[in-house]
């Protein structure tokens, strides 16, 4: 391709053999190199050098390549660079009418092909930029790490309206960013109906799915979800960060049914993924560093502390303010597990001023009950005070002997209580209950 390139003296086709080579360097392992050449195709395009199509075609697939990367730094700056440019109306120069354009006798569906540029224009409107909702769709990703959440949703409703037919995977990817936004907000309804909308446009809505079941109380349903998906997709490809990101789920599912040795197990991997030293990549480094300290809390050993400072050090140098906050309440309990009860008390502060601002309304109550230690709290799901004390119990693992015991009541009165707990909160399972119980800041 470059050899064709320098032989024609084109510079569209320079700059896209040289994003090619970079995405074969990176699927070598060969970050530095990959994304050096990267940068070397976005020089021509950040500088205007390029004509229309390529210059959105290398935006779409520049900004899908260092997301799969986990270059975040690059993520954000190549998103504003790109929405800037979809701002003026579009001046490219679709093809001609004949045989042989979209609109021949051919049909559309012959010539509509995501891996030809040429097709776009065709899809939208005369005038509208073609690259603008896919530019969008990428943008949403990166406002839902920035914590703009409400922008977020807004940029996701508009990425659906204008993105062409031919890249409807851009619109599913607007549909889960907004479905995440919605479930860490606490509007669980609204986002089973996003992730419902991603997944008919032809993605696995995971894990932010079965982080909603998890969030809803089926734990069954989270564990099988988050395990398909990681089964699915097998070893690590050219889609990096999506692979952590199941791996960071299925940590945090498996903490949540008591399932140490699964939520090590995926821990160890995405510790391995992010790499350490030099080769560390941030973003996947932060995601590991929470996933490892998370599995040493669960442990109740002292090696908690390290891992969960840097991962907060990662998050907060990235400026990703939720995955931040939810540092913060790891190291308020470790804090705590140390007998540090000042410095979680300072954590948990933190923690409920980011989510409050945020916006993510059941990370800041359960910031706010364990700060105030749970007095003058409204139970969920409309449960008692008594019937709390026998979920805590039964989330600690205890059976119904060791509950009746510790309570000074009976065990009929424990099976009574515990039928009234799963009918109230609409579970099945002990396992199910417990994962309600952390779900919403129980234990």
């Amino acid at each position: 391709m470059t050899g064709l390139a320098l032989a024609s003296g084109s510079p569209d086709l320079l700059a896209l053999s040289r994003q090619a080579e970079s995405r074969v360097l990176l699927a070598a392992g060969r970050r530095a190199e990959g994304l050096a050449r990267l940068d070397d195709a976005m020089c021509a395009v950040t500088a205007g050098e390029l004509s229309g199509m390529f210059t959105g075609w290398l935006y779409c697939l520049a900004l899908t390549q260092c997301m799969e990367a986990a270059d975040f730094a690059r993520a954000v700056e190549w998103t504003n660079a790109a929405m800037e440019w979809c701002a003026p109306p579009w001046t490219g120069h679709p093809p001609p009418d004949g045989p042989d354009s979209p609109d021949g006798p051919d049909g559309p569906a012959a010539a509509r092909d995501p891996g030809n540029p040429a097709s776009l224009p065709m899809t939208v409107p005369s005038g509208e930029n073609p690259f603008r909702g896919v530019c969008r769709a990428h943008r949403v990703e990166v406002l839902d790490l920035l914590g703009a959440w409400a922008l977020a949703e807004a940029e996701a409703r508009q990425a659906c309206r204008e993105v062409p037919v031919d890249c409807l995977e851009s619109a599913a990817a607007a549909y889960y960013a907004a479905g995440d936004v919605q479930r860490r907000q606490g509007r669980l309804d609204a986002a089973a109906v996003s992730y419902g909308h991603a997944h008919e446009l032809g993605r696995i809505p995971q894990p932010g799915l079965a982080l909603l079941r998890l969030a809803q109380g089926r734990a069954d349903a989270a564990v099988a979800g988050v395990e398909l998906a990681l089964a699915c997709r097998g070893a690590p490809d050219h889609d990096v960060l999506g692979r952590a990101r199941l791996l960071a789920a299925r940590t945090e599912v498996a903490l949540a049914v008591r399932d140490v040795a699964g939520a090590a197990g995926a821990a160890a991997e995405l510790d391995a993924l992010a790499g350490d030293g030099a080769g560390a990549v941030p973003l996947l480094r932060a995601l590991a560093d929470t996933a490892v300290g998370s599995v040493a809390l669960a442990r109740k050993g002292s090696d908690a502390l390290l891992p969960l400072r840097r991962a907060l050090a990662g998050w907060l140098e990235l400026r990703v303010p939720y995955e931040a906050a939810q540092v913060r309440m790891l190291l308020a309990a470790a804090d705590r597990a140390a007998g540090d009860e000042e410095g979680a008390r300072l954590e948990l502060g933190a923690a409920r001023a980011a989510f409050e601002r945020l916006g993510a309304v059941p990370d800041a109550r359960r910031a706010a009950a364990l700060l105030t230690g749970g007095s003058r709290r409204r139970l969920p799901g409309g449960l008692t005070a008594r019937e709390a004390e026998v979920l805590r119990l039964v989330a600690e693992g205890g059976t119904n002997k060791d509950i009746a015991r510790t309570l000074v009541i009976s065990e009929h009165t424990v099976a009574r209580h515990l039928n009234n707990i799963f009918a109230k909160l609409g579970v099945g399972s002990r396992a199910s209950a417990t994962a309600y119980a952390y779900a919403h800041g129980l234990v």
